[in-house]
């Protein structure tokens, strides 16, 4: 025979385990939004030949939103750490995972989720997002829409 105080401490312990394993598994699946940069009206000056970076951590897959326009057709990269350290080193794009391409007006996902092909989206390790000026003038990034990565519950899965 169990003794009532017995079944009250084995109820309690069954209840405090499901609420860890429950916090266990509602953390790896929850990562947080990140705004990267400047709010909307600000510019961001890129040098001639030069590039704007910002470094972001990220654990999962998860979608950027972002506009811009710019005086001078310039490109926005999304790269993982050891592309960016290529870039670096090199002063030379090799790879990286999405790109806008040369342009003077800039898309990412927007507000309403309207994204292009292929999805921008992070990796699931530390990563960068930079703005790269091939030209030789001065470039004036517009900020319509700040580069958000959005949160992801339950994660993005492309």
């Amino acid at each position: 025979m169990v003794s009532k105080r017995r079944t009250i401490g084995l109820i309690v312990l069954a209840g405090f385990l499901s609420l860890v394993a429950w916090g266990v598994a509602d953390s790896s699946l929850y990562c947080p939004g990140q705004t990267l940069g400047d709010d909307v009206g600000s510019n961001i000056v890129i040098l001639p030949q030069r590039h704007v970076d910002f470094h972001f951590q990220t654990t999962h897959q998860q979608k950027v939103q972002g506009h811009f326009t710019s005086n001078a057709s310039i490109v926005l990269y999304i790269m993982t750490e050891p592309q960016f350290q290529t870039l670096n080193s090199t002063g030379t794009v090799s790879s990286y995972l999405w790109t806008t391409g040369a342009t003077t007006d800039g898309w990412l996902c927007d507000v309403d989720n309207r994204c292009p092909t292929p999805t921008p989206v992070t990796p699931r390790a530390p990563g960068y997002i930079l703005y790269d000026n091939p030209t030789f003038a001065r470039a004036v990034a517009n900020i319509l829409l700040p580069i958000d990565i959005t949160p992801c519950y339950p994660p993005y899965t492309g």
